[in-house]
């Protein structure tokens, strides 16, 4: 065969021919022979994609959510995905029902244009991942998207895809991908999870991540093959939900009808043939499904009924799924077309049971009635109905109501999220309003039994005693409304308990040791719950140990860990057994002490005596023995052999919070396990306290030992008796030796001062820096020698603590070599905490308080963003905590008044430009539309008559 080749170049080099692929094209072409795909036609399908892609991407939309409180399954908070346009004309759009929620949640949407609406719920599924919000096509002023139309029908295996979505919440993402499985089964959650059942799901290898629940899964024609719902990131495969029950309830929206779903309260399983056969399938049953079902590979058989619904005793695992009132079905989509047409009808469904045939007549429920559609909310606690989500789960009846959210008042009794409220005050618990039925019915008392179950534990019960605060928040039901912005909430009136005239039993135990006899009745367990965070305290529940050291009045000194913030409630526990309330009465601004107050008549009769302070300035008695508290109430005495003196100093938190400042205390080895208790010599006396200590180290909070000298805490007595401020010297100390001050140039004199003190005293005292806005911070220097207080000498840092006590001081200082007078006026600090609070668009404000310039060394006027919500105004438009609030629309803000007059002006989404200020100093504009619905303005303060009362502002806009 002789080729003539004409017009083909051969590319040479050296005496090696390299032949390029568009020789050998070019060659065989001559012959009319194709040897490779053609590159054309692959650059043609890439720009038919790019085609389509530019064309849907237009109904595609970018959801910004905020879930406003924990409801069934999505917790309160913010969140994004994507949706996308089925129907323009109503303003339509399709999302996942785990996007959605079933809750009260805010939402808007984002088209490409960068337009952004607001949107509302309008259908969830009860039991598949999907469901539909609506905006008003009016909002759009300049995005046209069109309506993408929902193919299923053309879905394969092998089918080329395309995910267009927010992935990883960027705006818009373009994911390729390859259908894999028409009938994975569902992806799970875990078992506590919602789970999506009675569906198959698509499988495609495309990696999605978070942000693209919801897109759309589209084909070369841009028509949507499947919604987007789940992946799995460790081996980048994507599960999608076929489209044709999301079709059926389209078509039921658009045409104004309501959307049917029925089901049996039973959960159905695909199983292959091989699997069914040892269930017991016979082969003549298998034949004729093959025949009438070309290509089936298998049938639905029962994996699970829900206990205590319409098919319990009815269906059972394992049952192999026949037909339905004479219509064979395989399927799950034939199995719920059916069920959603028989709703409340009787349907006789016929099984293979252990291989034999039976029939069973199962009653058809309305799903969407099953969906849990209102929350009770007591405080910041939310509970709801059981839904069949939790029933799957824990295998029970659905009854009683779910803790989806514990709150102040069940977190504090240690019921967790999840759990069962089955019984309260012994009454069974049918629903949320059996339960406020029988709260309303038990008014005996404050407290309140609950038995609960939690998940996991499901064969179990426990008991619980919770509290239902009015002081701190307000009670209200709600409900659902579908296609509007809010829910319909109406408030929940409690019934007041009946005063409790029986007198609880004071009864001094006897521990048949004169020690503990002295020194044990005279300790307490304190709880402290806190119902907002301020301060920026760490936790909301804390357990210590207090001492009575004054039983006339009634007080109790407690270390600050337990007690750290004055908002909250106290509980003190005499005896082992007698629970009273306290109050905060002071807290140290500098020291880990607190003070709180109890009623003292309540135990006047009760024969013990507080305990003694320790008045010895000198050496700790040889012989010391600690009484700690045990967690169990129990009290143990241990000898102590070894004590050593140290000084305790921590680097500044990331937020600013109470820790204890710089101070000499002791270190006690050996000590067994308790919450603490005093060191006290043979007569009973305190000479320190041995308590718990937190500090911020690597970004985490620490928790250490440390004996309290007595010395400290009979300070914080002197001071709170005397009702007298706290007053700063308003400079960091730290020790230096002395040798450092005699290069500074200490003159000889003062060194014979300092030569005379004990040896382990022989130090000075150093500034590091000062704090701003203060007196000392114009007259006081870094590396300032601290020699004298009012002419009296000091080397210690408590010593001249109590020496700075005076609203105005000479300080003697040695600086540059010159020992020289200062006048300085301390500032003067309130000893009662954070006495009011105000809460506007979900976030909580307070006064600046004086941790922030110790810590931070910075000062600003305005007030102190302490707190955010999740799910409020405030974050979903960036108003974060630990910052400055200056101004409010240009006006200054000093202090609470301020800003509490300002914002009470601002009517419902009406837009409020806050100027926000930085730890840094960094200013900034920050637009903030608040939101009173959900997100009331209210203010909680303190005031000696009333003690601590929640103060509502405003009046919430109607809908």
């Amino acid at each position: 065969m002789t080729f003539h080749v004409t017009n083909c170049q051969i590319a040479g080099k050296s005496r090696q021919l390299v032949l390029s692929l568009s020789l050998l094209s070019c060659l065989f072409g001559s012959l009319g022979v194709s040897i490779l795909p053609s590159t054309a036609q692959a650059a043609s399908e890439e720009d038919n994609w790019a085609r389509t892609v530019s064309r849907v991407a237009d109904s595609v939309v970018s959801l910004q959510l905020s879930q406003l409180r924990n409801f069934d399954d999505n917790e309160q908070g913010g969140s994004s995905a994507t949706g996308f346009v089925v129907d323009a004309e109503r303003g339509i759009i399709l999302t996942n029902r785990h996007v959605v929620g079933s809750g009260p949640i805010r939402i808007s949407a984002t088209f490409q244009n960068q337009e952004r609406v607001d949107a509302v719920p309008l259908y969830r599924d009860p039991i598949h991942d999907f469901g539909f919000i609506r905006y008003k096509p009016a909002d759009l002023k300049y995005a046209t998207p069109e309506s993408l139309q929902l193919r299923p029908e053309k879905v394969s295996t092998g089918m080329n895809i395309r995910v267009i979505g927010s992935d990883g919440g960027e705006q818009l993402s373009i994911l390729p991908g390859t259908i894999a499985r028409l009938d994975r089964e569902v992806p799970s959650y875990g078992r506590y999870g919602y789970n999506d059942f009675n569906t198959f799901y698509l499988q495609a290898a495309s990696g999605t991540s978070g942000g693209s629940s919801g897109s759309p899964v589209i084909d070369l024609d841009g028509d949507v093959v499947a919604l987007n719902a789940a992946a799995n990131t460790k081996t980048a495969s994507s599960f999608f939900l076929p489209l044709a029950r999301i079709q059926y309830a389209l078509k039921k929206l658009q045409a104004n009808e309501p959307i049917d779903r029925g089901g049996f309260e039973t959960l159905f399983e695909h199983q292959p043939f091989r699997e069914l056969r040892r269930l017991g399938l016979d082969e003549d049953t298998e034949s004729l499904v093959r025949a009438t079902n070309y290509g089936t590979t298998g049938m639905l058989t029962v994996e699970q009924v829900i206990t205590g619904g319409i098919a319990d005793g009815l269906l059972q695992p394992g049952d192999i799924l026949v037909s339905i009132d004479k219509a064979m079905v395989t399927d799950f989509l034939s199995l719920e077309t059916l069920l959603d047409a028989s709703i409340e009808q009787t349907l006789e469904v016929e099984l293979i049971r252990q291989g034999e045939r039976t029939t069973s007549r199962v009653s058809v429920v309305d799903l969407n009635a099953l969906a849990p559609h209102k929350f009770l909310e007591l405080g910041d606690t939310i509970l709801q109905n059981m839904s069949i989500q939790h029933a799957r789960a824990m295998n029970l009846p659905r009854k009683g109501v779910i803790v989806m959210r514990p709150g102040y008042a069940l977190t504090s009794a240690n019921v967790p999220q999840g759990a069962l409220i089955t019984e309260l005050e012994d009454m069974p618990i049918e629903d949320i309003d059996g339960f406020l039925a029988a709260l309303n019915q038990s008014r005996n008392k404050d407290k309140k039994r609950v038995r609960y179950i939690v998940p996991g534990r499901e064969f179990s019960s426990e008991l619980a005693q919770i509290q239902i605060d009015t002081h701190w928040f307000g009670q209200r039901a709600c409900t659902r409304v579908d296609d509007v912005r809010f829910w319909d909430c109406s408030v929940v009136t409690l019934a007041e308990p009946e005063p409790d005239s029986s007198k609880q039993l004071v009864s001094v135990p006897n521990y048949k040791d004169a020690l503990l006899d002295k020194v044990a009745p005279a300790m307490v367990h304190v709880d402290f719950d806190i119902p907002y965070s301020v301060d920026n305290v760490y936790a909301r529940h804390f357990k210590g140990v207090g001492i009575v050291i004054d039983k006339q009045a009634g007080l109790v000194a407690v270390d600050r860990n337990t007690v750290p913030i004055a908002l909250g409630d106290v509980e003190l526990t005499f005896f082992g057994s007698l629970v009273v309330p306290a109050t905060v009465v002071f807290l140290h601004p500098r020291h880990n002490v607190a003070l709180v107050q109890y009623d003292a008549s309540l135990l006047a009769d009760a024969q013990f005596d507080a305990l003694t302070l320790s008045e010895l300035e000198t050496e700790l008695p040889q012989n010391l023995t600690m009484v700690g508290y045990r967690a169990d109430g129990t009290f143990r005495r241990h000898a102590i052999d070894d004590i050593s003196h140290l000084t305790i100093g921590f680097s500044a938190p990331g937020l600013p919070r109470f820790q204890q400042a710089s101070l000499d205390v002791y270190g006690v080895p050996n000590v067994p396990p308790s919450l603490g208790g005093p060191l006290v010599d043979e007569n009973g006396d305190v000479h320190a306290v041995y308590m718990s200590f937190a500090y911020e180290k690597d970004r985490q909070i620490s928790q250490r030992e440390w004996a309290m000298p007595a010395a400290v805490i009979r300070e914080s007595l002197r001071m709170y008796r005397s009702q007298q401020p706290y007053y700063s010297l308003d400079a960091h100390l730290s020790y230096q030796p002395l040798s450092l001050a005699r290069q500074y140039g200490l003159p000889d004199s003062w060194l014979l001062r300092y030569n005379e003190l004990p040896s382990e005293m022989r130090r000075v005292l150093s500034v590091s820096r000062q704090l701003p806005d203060t007196d000392a911070a114009e007259k006081l220097r870094s590396g300032d020698v601290l020699l004298a207080i009012d002419g009296e000498l000091v080397s210690e840092l408590f010593v001249a603590e109590t020496l700075s006590q005076r609203s105005e001081l000479e300080l003697t200082i040695l600086r540059a070599g010159k020992v020289i007078q200062v006048l300085l006026k301390p500032s003067m600090l309130d000893t009662r905490g954070t006495q009011r609070i105000v809460s506007w668009a979900g976030a909580t404000f307070e006064n600046v308080f004086s941790d922030i310039a110790y810590q931070k060394s910075v000062s600003f006027p305005g007030v102190y963003i302490a707190d955010t919500e999740d799910g409020s105004p405030a974050l979903w438009d960036s108003l974060y905590r630990n910052r400055f609030v200056v101004a409010v629309d240009g006006s200054p803000v000093n202090d609470l008044d301020d800003f509490l007059t300002l914002v009470s002006q601002r009517e419902q989404d009406q837009i409020t430009r806050l100027t926000v200020v930085s730890m840094s100093g960094r200013k900034q504009i920050v637009t903030v539309q608040p939101e009173y619905n959900f997100w009331p303005t209210f203010e909680v303060s303190q005031s000696p008559e009333t003690g601590w009362q929640r103060i509502e502002h405003g009046v919430v806009t109607p809908q």
